[in-house]
C-alpha cells in the first residue's frame, strides 16, 4: 500500500500583513537654491504625505541631522517641491533629507559645489588652469582650491578669479 503525503501551505497573502514602508530615495534636486524660492526632489517611495526637512551644513558637524521642516507646495510619490525659508542665510550649503512616514532618505545637498571638469589631466607647479562646474563661488566669497594627497598636508591654489560655473 503506499502512502500519500498531503503538505498544506499557508497562504501569507491570506494572512494580515504589517505594511513595509521602503525607504525613499532621492536621485536628483535642485543645485542651487536661494532663501524664500521652491526646490525640487526627484526619486521614489516618497509615499502620500511626504514630509522635507533640511539642515544648514556648517561644516563642523560631528553627525549631520534634520533640524527643520521645510514647507511641501507639491508632492507625489515620485516628486516633491518645497520652499527654502528665507530665515536660511543665503549662499550656504543645506542638506535635505525626505521622510515618508517612519523612514527617512539620505541627505542630498543643495548649494554645494560640484566639479564638472577640470581643463588639465596633469598639472605643473604655478601653471594656471580652470576648473568648471556648478556652484563654485557663492555670493562674495573666495573660492578654495585644494589638493588633497592621502597622508600629506592639502596644497593650496590661488584662485586668481571665478565665478559659480
Amino acid at each position: 500500500m503506499k502512502s500519500l503525503t498531503i503538505v498544506v501551505f499557508c497562504c501569507l497573502l491570506a494572512l494580515p500583513l504589517k505594511a513595509q514602508v521602503e525607504a525613499p530615495v532621492i536621485f536628483d534636486s535642485s543645485e542651487t537654491i536661494r532663501p524664500g524660492e521652491a526646490f525640487g526632489l526627484q526619486g521614489h517611495h516618497f509615499g502620500a504625505q511626504p514630509q522635507v526637512w533640511f539642515s544648514v551644513v556648517r561644516g563642523d558637524e560631528e553627525v549631520l541631522k534634520p533640524s527643520r521642516q521645510a514647507e511641501v507646495i507639491s508632492k507625489s510619490d515620485i516628486n516633491v517641491s518645497a520652499i527654502l525659508p528665507t530665515s536660511v542665510p543665503a549662499n550656504c550649503v543645506v542638506a535635505v533629507w525626505l521622510k515618508n512616514g517612519k523612514t527617512w532618505s539620505q541627505p542630498v545637498f543643495l548649494n554645494r559645489a560640484r566639479v564638472v571638469t577640470i581643463e588639465f589631466n596633469e598639472l605643473m607647479p604655478g601653471q594656471a588652469f580652470r576648473i568648471f562646474g556648478r556652484n563654485l563661488k557663492a555670493g562674495n566669497g573666495v573660492p578654495i582650491v585644494q589638493f588633497i594627497t592621502t597622508g600629506k598636508a592639502p596644497l593650496i591654489a590661488k584662485c586668481n578669479k571665478g565665478d559659480a560655473y
